[in-house]
C-alpha cells in the first residue's frame, strides 16, 4: 500500500512512464480495496497455480525490495 500511495503522490497529475500517453495517475477506492483484499481473496489460488508450473518452468517469488536487487544484478550479469 505505502508503494501505491507513494506512486500516486510521485505522479500526482502526470504520466508514469509506464502508462499509456495521456494516462495519468489515478487513485480510486475499488483499487485500493482490491490490493488490500488480494492475500484473503487471491493468494492461495495463485500459489497453487506457481506450484503446477513449477515442475516445467522456474518461478521466482520476490518478497521485498532487496531479493528484486538481487535478482536484477543476477541477471544483468548475463
Amino acid at each position: 500500500m505505502y508503494r501505491i500511495v507513494k506512486r500516486r503522490i510521485q505522479y500526482h497529475g502526470k504520466t508514469r512512464p509506464d502508462l499509456n500517453k495521456d494516462c495519468p495517475e489515478k487513485l480510486d477506492i475499488g483499487f485500493l480495496k482490491w490490493v488490500w483484499d488480494y492475500r484473503k481473496r487471491n493468494r492461495v489460488k495463485t500459489l497453487e497455480k506457481l506450484k503446477q508450473v513449477k515442475q516445467h518452468q522456474k518461478v521466482v517469488i520476490i518478497r521485498n525490495k532487496k531479493q528484486l536487487e538481487e535478482l536484477v544484478e543476477q541477471l544483468s550479469s548475463y
